[in-house]
């Protein structure tokens, strides 16, 4: 069985599976295998048409079992009166997801969105990265974290030596990146907990004490 990403960003190619085979390793169940996720760009995955028309590229992938939709909700989208707002995931999930859901039935799909970054969960889970050596012994998680934009930048000043890049650094840190902070900081990496449950279940092999129950008395 096989779960096949579907993303925005050219860091996120490897830090996809990254992400989903740490989860795998965490989990103890090595059910699925992660296909190379599918780049789509923000213009395509943010219309009901555009994500339908990339699940269905994603349908094709042999032994697909589920389909794994991530994109940053650091955009700004043009509203009916022609003014602007970041994207909401209250509001502007919905017929996405509809839409995604539709394309790709009876496959589970379920879109997870970092809000407001990928990076934002890097940053959650920073003291992973300092103890890899990979961030100054300064950096401090930022306050707020799903408030804030500019996510890169922030990391980008706390990178040991050098300039956080996406497509040099991204798979690097998500090995690193301590995955209980970031849960218990982020309501959108416990979406995404939440989802790789519900994909497990949706085989007929529900994980057990998910997430481990230390992370849950402490999230």
């Amino acid at each position: 069985m096989v779960i096949q990403p579907i993303v925005e960003g050219k860091g996120e190619l490897s830090a996809a599976r990254e992400l989903l085979t740490r989860l795998m390793v965490l989990a103890m169940r090595f059910d699925f295998q992660i296909a190379r996720p599918i780049r789509q760009n923000s213009s395509q995955l943010l219309t009901e048409e555009g994500i339908a028309h990339a699940v269905e590229i994603a349908r094709q992938t042999d032994n697909v079992a589920a389909i794994l939709i991530l994109f940053d909700g650091d955009i700004d989208l043009e509203r009916l009166d022609g003014s602007y707002t970041c994207f909401c995931p209250k509001l502007d999930l919905a017929p996405l997801l509809k839409s995604a859901k539709a394309a790709a039935a009876p496959i589970p799909c379920e879109i997870v969105v970092p809000y407001k970054e990928f990076e934002t969960w890097l940053l959650a889970g920073l003291e992973g990265l300092k103890a890899a050596g990979k961030l100054i012994p300064e950096a401090v998680c930022p306050a707020n974290l799903e408030n804030i934009r500019g996510a890169k930048g922030r990391l980008s000043s706390m990178v040991a030596g050098g300039v956080y890049l996406p497509t040099a650094h991204q798979a690097s840190f998500t090995n690193s990146f301590d995955l209980r902070l970031a849960y218990s900081r982020t309501r959108s990496f416990k979406k995404l907990m939440k989802v790789f449950s519900e994909f497990h279940a949706a085989t007929g092999a529900p994980l057990v004490n998910w997430p481990p129950v230390e992370w849950q008395e402490q999230g």
